[in-house]
């Protein structure tokens, strides 16, 4: 609260300085209006609970439209009647929960006559300060957090990541039926991936031995001895050619761009480390 923000990047705002010079030729300055400096968050209490109303007035525009004014949660707190302008559904709590009065856009001799009325009406106050007082714990944090966490606890994805979840699960249940009807007996396995993790889905249910996982991805090359000449399949190779020969390989979601050469050396790089009777299967993404 205050007429200057403590930002120095921020400028003052064109009408604080149009409402301070109005206020001195009105001989209003520093007797019945006041423009103090930023107050510290700490000592804004002090200010509030010497008021008897908060205002919280806009023009007619997009941002009143959307915005959540955080400045009316102060006033709730301080057990503040609210002046509002329409348009907003700050607007519409305080009709609802009766906690103020709400006022047209620009309309001076309306907001003039709202202040007047609150500000020397006791009863009326009371009236909103009672409407305050209960609807105040709604806001406390315990309450207003309830719904995230509640969701954080049992979260769900949205309607269209949803249809894509299944989709992918789709997928995957079709390569976890011919991994487990083609792989299942097999003692020794090499499995290359973006996320070894991520497919222990797809073979969790199958009765395979022991898997070699390689994770590779976009970085792949990238990640090895900078000083290194070899290109992504020699570094492929280095990392399984002092192994025993596999009886089979499989191949998930392992290179997001595949090239027809790619796939000639690749194939010819798990071919020279499979059994005569060894299987291999490929899963690719999509090419863009």
């Amino acid at each position: 609260m205050g007429i200057k923000h403590p930002d120095p990047k921020l400028p003052e705002m064109k009408k604080c300085i149009e409402a301070i010079r109005l206020s001195r030729e009105l001989d209003l300055y520093g007797k019945n209006v006041f423009f103090n400096e930023w107050t510290p968050y700490k000592s804004r209490q002090a200010l509030l609970m010497r008021s008897d109303v908060g205002l919280s007035i806009h023009h007619e525009r997009i941002e009143t439209e959307f915005s959540y004014r955080t400045r009316v949660m102060d006033y709730i707190w301080a057990g503040l009647p609210v002046i509002t302008t329409e348009g907003d559904s700050i607007a519409k709590m305080v009709k609802v929960e009766n906690i103020g009065e709400v006022v047209k856009y620009e309309d001076t001799n309306q907001l003039a006559r709202v202040i007047e009325s609150v500000a020397t009406n006791k009863s009326l106050k009371e009236i909103y300060r009672k409407n305050l007082n209960k609807i105040a714990p709604g806001f406390y944090w315990e309450n207003a957090t309830r719904p995230l966490v509640k969701y954080c606890v049992n979260s769900y994805y949205a309607v269209d990541k949803r249809k894509i979840i299944e989709l992918i699960d789709l997928q995957n249940s079709k390569i976890s039926k011919i991994i487990k009807n083609n792989f299942e007996g097999c003692s020794n396995v090499l499995k290359i991936t973006t996320n070894k993790y991520r497919d222990e889905k797809i073979i969790d249910k199958s009765d395979v031995g022991k898997i070699f996982c390689l994770e590779v991805d976009d970085d792949f090359v990238s990640l090895e001895d900078e000083d290194s000449n070899l290109d992504e399949i020699g570094i492929l190779k280095s990392k399984i050619t002092q192994r025993a020969k596999f009886d089979g390989i499989i191949v998930n979601n392992a290179f997001s761009k595949i090239t027809p050469k790619f796939f000639y050396d690749l194939t010819n790089v798990l071919a020279s480390k499979l059994k005569r009777d060894g299987l291999l299967f490929f899963s690719f993404l999509k090419n863009e």
